[in-house]
């Protein structure tokens, strides 16, 4: 049933983007500003939020103007991840089994990889002017972690990036890679600022 709905997800998804397609393109759309409860240091008794939000409107260019837009409900995607320094090629593997997932506003699922890729389902607030959603994640091991975002725009001043520094690869200087289910990833970190690091002790 859990594999029928992500297809159902992913259909929707697939539908929505054609419609986009279809009106031309002239739509463009906000990204997320993300943020994480601002600590490096967690212990099995915290919870660490992440909560994100996204303007309802959207700029049209045929009218130049904003206009509201609920065709399809926005969504915000991440990696849950582990660091390791056992595999010589990642430096990171899937570890949302790691956590208790606790949601607080919208709503989540896994996408893609179970073990690493989570998408976070948004809630319109009751003024209308914005999507929201609240996700706590409660750590049932102790280790080292990155949530890293896709799109979003990580608010956090400060995102713990001493922590990487334990887990650089050798086959890729300078890179922080991602194993998501058997499938390799890699962002260079010298450009990327959407990944925060924690530790759990």
């Amino acid at each position: 049933m859990k594999n029928v709905f992500k297809l159902f997800v992913l259909s929707f998804f697939l539908m929505a983007f054609q419609c986009d397609d279809d009106m031309g393109s002239s739509l463009v759309f906000n990204t997320f500003k993300t943020s994480v409860t601002p600590q490096s240091n967690f212990t099995l008794n915290d919870t660490i939020w992440v909560t994100g939000k996204i303007s309802s409107r959207v700029f049209d260019n045929e009218t130049n103007d904003s206009i509201f837009f609920n065709d399809h409900p926005f969504s915000d995607e991440f990696l849950v991840m582990k660091l390791i320094n056992s595999n010589p090629e990642v430096t990171s593997e899937g570890a949302i089994d790691h956590f208790k997932i606790v949601t607080s506003v919208g709503d989540s699922y896994t996408s893609v990889c179970d073990e690493s890729n989570l998408i976070a389902q948004n809630a319109l607030g009751s003024d209308m002017e914005f999507y929201t959603y609240k996700i706590g994640f409660v750590p049932l091991q102790t280790a080292d972690y990155v949530f890293s975002f896709r799109d979003a725009t990580l608010t956090n001043s400060e995102r713990n990036e001493h922590i990487i520094q334990n887990y650089l690869m050798a086959a890729h200087p300078g890179e922080i890679g991602f194993d998501q289910c058997g499938s390799y990833s890699y962002r260079i970190l010298s450009e990327t600022n959407r990944e925060f690091y924690f530790t759990v002790r």
